[in-house]
């Protein structure tokens, strides 16, 4: 009989899928670009394993707008939050409004069955 995946392995499957399916898109969500350099940006960091999956907890952008877009003149989810944040609230109002509403929670102590969260994930492909 066959060793069950270990817990490690389903949250790698699980996070390779996850970018996956938000990089689908083909192009960065701010600028439209669609090289080979598309990003998966968490709303709420990826420590907070609770939401780390939540397909609404992520958007695609380039490598540009997720880093170094202020350097550029452009919006930048880390390098400029702020314009980042007032982009979401214009441009994905459903998104920012379940990121407002869930981005101050801390769900602790929560134990994450990452095969049942692939299976789930699987589903959205």
């Amino acid at each position: 009989m066959p060793k069950p995946k270990s817990k490690s392995y389903w949250k790698k499957k699980c996070d390779k899928l996850f970018g996956h399916i938000i990089r689908a898109s083909g192009q960065c969500a701010i600028c439209g670009r669609s090289d080979n350099q598309l990003h998966c940006h968490h709303l709420i960091t990826r420590a907070a394993v609770f939401y780390r999956h939540n397909l609404n907890n992520a958007v695609c952008l380039c490598a540009s707008c997720h880093n170094f877009g202020f350097s550029e003149g452009r919006i930048s989810a880390h390098s400029t939050p702020w314009a980042f944040e007032q982009w979401m609230k214009e441009n994905k109002p459903e998104q920012y409004e379940w990121w407002e509403k869930n981005r101050r929670k801390v769900i602790a102590g929560v134990k994450i069955d990452y095969k049942a969260v692939y299976e789930t994930l699987k589903g959205q492909e």
